[in-house]
């Protein structure tokens, strides 16, 4: 079932097209378009005036309450009680670049930062505290998407690769090491001790136990399956949405594609474990 917040002539839709969307801990819609910003309440959008409209391409929560908001031309946006208290513009930060993603640390009172042009940083209290790079050996190109990981690790799904960040050690698996392909949208854990990482040539499942090798042995090769087209996969060489991805509570994974929403459920996955039939039939 679609429920459709009202209509274009209802005074509580919001105003142009829509870019984010965001959960906070009270279960609160926030919603970004190119014109409006503000969340959702009864069914009706209720603008938040102090946040002029534009492409906030991501939105975190700290403390509660409290809501940091990545937008292309103004820079990081601290909110709270629908006042933004903070403003820093990206330059201020050190980035020509804009912040594509944002991401609470969960285990500090600081956020991260990912870059567009490259480059993953940590805030907290006003200013940059932590920054990695390619010269760390952070995967290179624009910061896709971040998450924690269940050993404590931050993840980052570059465009050049799947970096690892864990007590100020990088680590960065690519095609090298077992990618089929090295521009990396988003990653997500499932139920069943499997990762799932979507690339631009496909959906990839690695074993949990087959990426904790890895990370112990960064130079060994992770075996890995690639789903595609054939196997209803569609394509994706430039996400536009940075949270494309969401895991449901029946542990099926929900992502963004090119044409449309698509849905795989990890547990119920049909495989052929039968080897094909093969017969030499020359040797040259």
């Amino acid at each position: 079932v679609v429920n459709r917040i009202g209509s274009t002539q209802d005074p509580g839709t919001p105003k142009g097209t829509p870019y984010s969307l965001f959960e906070d801990s009270e279960r609160r819609i926030w919603l970004s378009t190119d014109q409006e910003f503000g969340y959702l309440e009864n069914n009706r959008f209720v603008p938040v005036r102090d946040v002029h409209g534009g492409r906030i391409t991501s939105m975190t929560e700290g403390p509660s309450g409290h809501l940091w908001l990545a937008k292309e031309e103004d820079g990081l946006l601290h909110l709270f009680q629908g006042r933004v208290v903070e403003k820093f513009p990206w330059t201020a930060l050190g980035h020509n670049d804009d912040g594509r993603v944002v991401l609470a640390d969960r285990s500090q009172h600081g956020i991260w930062l990912g870059f567009s042009a490259g480059g993953i940083s940590y805030f907290a209290d006003g200013a940059i505290r932590k920054s990695y790079s390619v010269a760390e050996g952070l995967g290179a190109g624009r910061v896709n998407r971040l998450r924690f990981g269940p050993r404590g690790a931050l993840w980052a799904a570059t465009e050049n690769g799947l970096s690892r960040i864990k007590d100020d050690h990088v680590t960065t698996l690519t095609s090298k090491n077992g990618l089929p392909c090295d521009k990396v949208h988003w990653t997500v854990d499932d139920a069943d001790h499997f990762v799932w990482v979507y690339t631009a040539c496909g959906l990839v499942r690695i074993a949990r136990t087959e990426m904790d090798a890895w990370v112990d042995d960064p130079s060994r090769s992770v075996p890995s399956t690639r789903f595609d087209v054939s196997d209803g996969v569609r394509p994706q060489s430039n996400p536009s949405a940075v949270h494309g991805v969401s895991k449901g509570s029946d542990g099926r994974i929900w992502f963004v594609a090119y044409d449309g929403v698509s849905v795989i459920d990890p547990q119920h996955f049909p495989f052929n474990k039968l080897p094909p039939p093969v017969q030499i039939e020359q040797v040259t």
